[in-house]
């Protein structure tokens, strides 16, 4: 029969659970229960929390932060330690803390509720891998708690970039067309379709020429979207568009993705 203190942490599946639990377990540590006692498998109460799908991150702040926590004996926990005592619990591929935050780093496509979706399931993980690394029990070769926080701080930052971009753009007085049959003419402000391009002569800017010569060039290149300046609105009470020109066409290229790769975001 499984153990009181074990069986408290198995049925613990989310901070509501721990809340109910927590102080038959508080009591249990009072009483003299070891907090890093192992089952029958190796695997300590951290361990039980952490083989959840959706660990607890109210259970994992508890334990991590009880004064009787020792980190070195919970050093099983981390998939790259090469000297794992004789009989401890081994990590698999459901229960691999690092495979977990890899899986919950922000996609290119990741909006602002499925960020702070994947930051809130990540934060056990990143808990559990600062007091890891605070104790130098990591493999410096891997990625660090910093790489993780600062992969979510990086896609925080463009996706505020993003929502000012959208909300200056909505005050443009400019429609996209977004299919080809849509459009009156190749200047058009549009969302794809097929691209106008100068022809390459002398008079040409130099920088454009040289635009122009490296979409030539790179197959790769596809037309995303243009800018007509001279559709949008200038009037004295538009100030946004007092930042814009007046006249001449912005286009938007990037390169094809691979088939199941994403857009590399260079443009």
């Amino acid at each position: 029969m499984l153990k009181e203190w074990f069986w408290l942490f198995k049925k613990i599946k989310s901070d509501q659970h721990f809340a109910e639990y927590q102080p038959a377990l508080q009591h249990l540590l009072d009483t003299g229960q070891d907090l890093h006692e192992l089952d029958a498998n190796g695997r300590t109460a951290l361990g039980y929390i952490f083989a959840k799908p959706f660990p607890s991150t109210a259970a994992v702040a508890w334990l991590l932060n009880l004064p009787q926590f020792t980190v070195n004996k919970e050093a099983y926990l981390y998939p790259y330690d090469i000297d794992l005592p004789a009989g401890c619990f081994q990590l698999t591929k459901a229960n691999n803390m690092m495979d977990k935050l890899d899986e919950l780093m922000p996609s290119v496509w990741c909006d602002t509720s499925e960020l702070a979706e994947k930051q809130r399931l990540a934060e056990p993980y990143l808990m559990l891998l600062a007091k890891l690394e605070a104790a130098e029990l990591t493999n410096p070769f891997q990625s660090n708690c910093q790489y993780y926080q600062q992969a979510f701080a990086d896609k925080q930052q463009e996706l505020q970039q993003l929502a000012l971009l959208e909300a200056q753009f909505n005050q443009l007085n400019v429609g996209f067309h977004m299919l080809a049959a849509e459009y009156d003419n190749p200047f058009q402000s549009r969302i794809t379709g097929a691209p106008w391009l100068p022809s390459a002569t002398p008079d040409i800017d130099s920088a454009n020429l040289k635009q122009l010569e490296l979409i030539q060039s790179d197959p790769s290149l596809k037309f995303v979207c243009q800018i007509n300046f001279s559709e949008l609105n200038n009037t004295d009470a538009d100030l946004l568009n007092h930042r814009l020109p007046t006249a001449g066409l912005l286009q938007v290229y990037m390169p094809q993705p691979e088939d199941d790769e994403e857009p590399q975001g260079q443009c």
